[in-house]
């Protein structure tokens, strides 16, 4: 693999423009309080549970109602895994408390607008336990950030600022959530003055930026975010008027960006934040509301959408972890990018719709409820039902999405095989955090994740543009070496990698032609002619999943409409931990070896070809702030293996076998000729646009359009 200079110094400079407005912006990644001299070291003892929540009658709250409070009080004090929970937290106050700082860890940790979203948890701890020193530390970071100027609460340094119309974004909303929450629970810890003060500026500098950007909403998780923090900002100053703008927005992310089958195009991870962001809005409303925001929404099916990228792992204390094949702008576990996943979403999707999968979900992760969650499921007035397994609600293991994500799977048991399919236009999201990778695929088998998404980057990383948006991180074929279409993104793709444009702005498209299963074989096939610069006949990508023993066959046709092109062929190997082993058996076969199990593959053509490996890039489970960090990985992390046609033509063919095996396995021989591909006994032979596959004196013919 090779970057040219001038390629990574025209991205630096893109970059800098990206950046010139927000380089000015104060960072504020400090603002410690100095301890007051007089406050001595606490202890838990000093943080226990008071019964002020029993009798508290200022709780006809605006939100986290009286009952709620109430159930998690009793729940703290009568429940074990209440007291568990308790105590975990009142240990993670003492420590803030007395190094009077907050938990500083995870991305942004130095900037102090993440640091502050651990007040809101601080304030119902203090709501429970009326303890004065909390109190300070509370009620002095509310005022400090009352009189922090506007470009803080924007996080300009990120976001930019408009004098004339500030923006408030993601990092304003979830402050809006913070301080309105804090404000509600530390009654009686500010003057009427501090009061006024705090609120005028969680107006001023909170809310009305917010619905200032609501006025131009996007179709992505951003709208979502920025509606809830302003929902639950309008609700807390009694402002009608944006309460219902922000509500009537939040209906609108809800309806037209999710699609009506559950899925999201911006993927899991990018699905999981901004669905989760919404629990403080949902926290507000009455149950009359909760039906009438999230009544009609395709969030209702998203649980089955959930459940089919997942396969797991056993670490080394023995205990079951996730993981989930994933494409575009995501990394490799849901939720806020870190494994395991966290249960919010899943919270809502089981108290807000009833949904045993949901609930299904919640117990598979076997992740604690936190408080807001707790507080959730204490506000209803129904038990949440039993939960069901995808087994038992005899979801099919072969499906399309309309967001694009297609999945074959072996069982819905721990120890399967996984593989995803990227197919679509867009879908109501358009293309926000997607990446020109149709016809791409991933795949995890018996534990380990085989051939990988490269994950996320920093966004100011320039391997952000110079790899992870290229089309040569993908699982897929480029042709002539150069990248899929994609939709202009500002002046992206005039970026120039060996005198082809980084992106040809354009509309890609792929769409699955044929959903078959069967006895022998699950079936999916992809047109994706439409996805490159080149005109195309044919880009298609045919995936046959043999259930018996469990091995896929993926055949790709590619041919152009009018000329000769270089196809290559690619997909990346995980060497995330530098445990991955390729070793080459022959000019057709290759080993990669894992510690949990191994990978076999093999590719063939109907005409020469030449194959490579090289270095390719997968990056760590979360994203950094900034370029540079650990979790952006390093060159090797993937393996890659490419193969392409020695002389241009205007059409040809590839055949891969990839054969996922534990080491108990025997892997048959496998050989192509005279166009028949043999697995073992199993043949595949292409004829009259069909496939006929034999297995054990069956035959299963696959129409492919070939």
């Amino acid at each position: 693999m090779k970057f040219h200079f001038a390629s990574i110094v025209c991205c630096f400079l893109l970059i800098s423009s990206i950046t010139k407005a927000q380089k000015s912006a104060v960072v504020y990644d400090n603002q410690r309080i100095k301890r007051p001299t007089e406050i001595m070291d606490v202890t838990a003892d000093d943080l226990k549970l008071n019964d002020y929540y029993k009798s508290n009658s200022t709780s006809n709250q605006i939100f986290w109602n009286r009952q709620s409070l109430i159930r998690l009080g009793d729940y703290f004090q009568q429940n074990e895994n209440g007291k568990q929970l308790w105590t975990n937290k009142i240990k993670e106050t003492v420590a803030i408390l007395n190094q009077w700082d907050f938990k500083r860890g995870g991305m942004g940790a130095k900037r102090y607008i993440y640091a502050v979203e651990q007040l809101d948890e601080l304030a119902l701890i203090y709501y429970f336990t009326q303890n004065k020193v909390l109190g300070r530390f509370i009620q002095q970071h509310v005022l400090q950030i009352a009189k922090l100027p506007i470009d803080f609460w924007l996080h300009a340094e990120l976001r930019g600022y408009d004098k004339e119309k500030p923006l408030g974004m993601i990092e304003t909303a979830s402050l809006c959530n913070t301080i309105a929450a804090s404000l509600h629970l530390m009654e009686g810890l500010l003057s009427i003055e501090e009061k006024k003060q705090v609120s005028d500026s969680l107006r001023w500098k909170g809310l009305q930026p917010c619905l200032n950007w609501l006025d131009k909403p996007g179709k992505n998780n951003f709208t979502a975010v920025i509606s809830a923090g302003a929902f639950v900002a309008s609700k807390f100053l009694n402002d009608t008027v944006g309460r219902d703008n922000a509500q009537k927005i939040m209906v609108g992310y809800l309806d037209n960006s999710l699609e009506s089958d559950g899925s999201y195009g911006e993927g899991p991870g990018y699905f999981n934040y901004p669905i989760s962001s919404l629990l403080p809005a949902v926290l507000c409303m009455t149950e009359t509301e909760r039906e009438k925001i999230f009544s009609k929404s395709g969030l209702r099916n998203s649980a089955i959408w959930k459940v089919y990228p997942y396969f797991f792992f056993t670490d080394v204390k023995g205990n079951l972890q996730p993981n989930l094949i994933h494409f575009g702008d995501n990394s490799y576990s849901d939720g806020t990018f870190l494994s395991p996943p966290k249960q919010t979403v899943n919270v809502l999707l089981a108290s807000l719709y009833q949904d045993g999968l949901a609930v299904w979900l919640m117990n598979k992760f076997n992740s604690k409820l936190d408080l807001k969650e707790l507080l959730l499921l204490f506000s209803n007035t129904k038990d949440l039902p039993k939960a069901i397994s995808p087994e038992a609600l005899k979801l099919p293991t072969i499906n399309s999405f309309n967001n694009g994500d297609c999945f074959i799977r072996s069982t819905w048991q721990n120890n399967g095989i996984v593989l995803g399919l990227r197919t679509g236009n867009g879908s109501r999201v358009e293309f926000s955090h997607q990446r020109p990778e149709l016809n791409s695929i991933g795949m995890g088998a018996y534990g380990e994740y085989f051939i990988v998404s490269p994950g996320a980057a920093s966004y100011r990383s320039p391997l952000y543009y110079l790899w992870d948006r290229n089309t040569r991180s993908a699982n897929t074929i480029s042709i002539d070496d150069c990248n899929q279409l994609f939709p202009g993104n500002g002046n992206y793709h005039f970026i120039k990698i060996d005198n082809a444009a980084f992106w040809k702005e354009g509309t890609p498209k792929a769409e699955i032609t044929l959903s078959n299963s069967s006895k022998i074989a699950d079936v999916l096939v992809n047109e994706a002619a439409k996805a490159y610069p080149t005109k195309m006949n044919h880009a298609q990508r045919a995936i046959i999943f043999v259930k018996d023993p469990g091995y896929f066959v993926m055949i790709d046709k590619l041919e152009a409409a009018d000329s000769s092109h270089k196809y290559t062929w690619r997909i990346h190997l995980n060497n995330r931990d530098e445990k991955g082993v390729m070793k080459k058996q022959s000019n057709h076969h290759w080993q990669f070896n894992r510690p949990l199990a191994n990978l076999n593959v093999y590719l063939f053509s109907n005409q020469s070809m030449s194959v490579d490996t090289a270095s390719g890039y997968m990056h760590g489970v979360t994203r950094d702030y900034s370029p540079g960090g650990v979790n952006e990985g390093k060159l090797g992390t993937s393996i890659e293996l490419a193969a392409s046609n020695t002389s241009k033509s205007k059409a040809m063919m590839y055949f891969a076998v990839l054969f996922p095996y534990k080491f108990s396995q025997t892997v048959p021989e496998v050989y192509f000729k005279d166009g028949i591909l043999s697995v073992g006994k199993d043949t595949f032979k292409i004829n009259n646009n069909q496939c006929e596959i034999k297995q054990k004196g069956i035959t299963q013919l696959v129409g492919f359009n070939f």
